[in-house]
């Protein structure tokens, strides 16, 4: 991701013909499409802002693209949810953090223009915080647990003893 995104910098940096775009680059605006913070918001806000949004995004993700015992083949709208939840995610946030969600989509573009003026921390710890709680989350209350190994073949032991018992009950 990160690769890809120093890509697009770069090709977006050919294309202005410009190199590093220093002039570019206007108070809460965006260089080679990295995102500012708003100078009126602080440090604290904009990361609990990216951590919230990247964990609404990341349990999406999950929960959308889950498979589940009684349903197998996954049917639905799961685009149609992470599409949904990443763009109210960028209008919530956008004003105050530019919306970047993801550490490669800030810090690439940053890298290529070479002008690192926002906060960099907040982009490298904001969506890490929040997938890691997601992630978290989703393992602590939201999955279903698996059988054991030792499990594994409890239905076929109490359908070989029913079996048995049938047997019993025939011959007497």
């Amino acid at each position: 991701q990160m690769l890809g995104g120093m890509v697009a910098a770069a090709c977006i940096s050919l294309n202005l013909n410009t190199g590093y775009v220093e002039e570019m680059l206007k108070k809460g605006g965006s260089v080679l499409g990295y995102p500012n913070q708003n100078p009126s918001a602080s440090r604290m806000q904009t990361t609990v802002a990216e951590t919230v949004c990247s964990f609404a995004l990341v349990l999406t993700i999950i929960l959308a693209t889950e498979t589940y015992a009684h349903k197998p083949h996954r049917k639905g709208y799961f685009a149609l949810c992470i599409g949904l939840i990443l763009t109210s995610s960028i209008y919530a946030i956008g004003p105050i953090t530019g919306g970047a969600l993801n550490q490669a989509r800030a810090l690439a573009p940053m890298i290529i223009s070479g002008i690192h003026r926002s906060y960099v921390a907040t982009y490298a710890a904001g969506p890490t915080i929040g997938a890691l709680l997601a992630a978290s989350s989703y393992k602590l209350f939201l999955s279903h647990k698996k059988k054991d190994k030792d499990d594994e073949f409890e239905d076929f032991d109490n359908e070989d003893k029913k079996g048995k018992e049938q047997e019993q009950e025939k011959m007497q």
